[in-house]
């Protein structure tokens, strides 16, 4: 309750008919593919729609996004605050800045930088994204579902998606939950990220087939 601590106006209700909205990017099907360093390449390769300070910010916001994933972690932060300063997609940058923060084991430091991503203009799914896992780390359990299946509707099986999934209440989630946890994750995941579906998903999958 209160006010967003970070000056925004905090993290609404989803409406009924909300669907995170996916902006079509050259390099966008690499990131669901969680191709990370070609991603990178891919973003560092192409160049930005102008001249202008923000269009080059929004091509810094996604290499720092790419950089943060591939555990470059200082170059990526540096990235994402020059992304921020020259104007460009703040949703993106600061989700780089979560992600950075999130796989140093600062998770406080993580929600902050979540709750900035959640309350910006930039990129929808990633905003929206940002949203559901925020609230999911405040225990607001009915809106961070609610969250996640509509980010869920829009990119299928994102494994961060399936992993804030996985922690909410057995008791309170929709049947559909558990469907959708059975089918797994798409596109590469790392040795340590699936050990860590491993551990969420083996009990889930075993009562399915029962």
């Amino acid at each position: 309750g209160g006010a967003d601590p970070t000056g925004g106006t905090g993290l609404p209700h989803p409406p009924a008919d909300h669907i995170s909205q996916v902006v079509d990017l050259e390099w966008w099907p690499l990131f669901v593919r969680r191709d990370w360093k070609n991603g990178l390449i891919w973003v560092r390769a192409s160049d930005p729609r102008s001249d202008a300070l923000s269009d080059r910010g929004f091509m810094k916001a996604w290499e720092a996004l790419f950089l943060a994933h591939t555990e470059a972690f200082s170059e990526a932060e540096e990235t994402a605050q020059e992304a921020l300063e020259l104007g460009g997609d703040d949703a993106v940058a600061w989700e780089a800045l979560a992600v950075a923060a999130e796989r140093q084991d600062k998770p406080l430091l993580a929600l902050q930088h979540r709750l900035r991503a959640a309350d910006s203009k930039g990129f929808p799914w990633i905003r929206d994204r940002a949203r559901a896992l925020a609230l999911l780390e405040l225990e607001a359990w009915e809106s961070a579902e609610a969250w996640l299946l509509w980010c869920q509707a829009s990119v299928p099986a994102n494994l961060e998606i399936l992993l804030g999934l996985s922690r909410l209440p057995a008791t309170t989630r929709a049947p559909v939950v558990d469907e959708i946890l059975a089918k797994g994750p798409r596109g590469k995941v790392t040795q340590i990220e699936y050990y860590r579906w491993h551990e969420v998903s083996s009990g889930i999958v075993d009562r399915m087939i029962s």
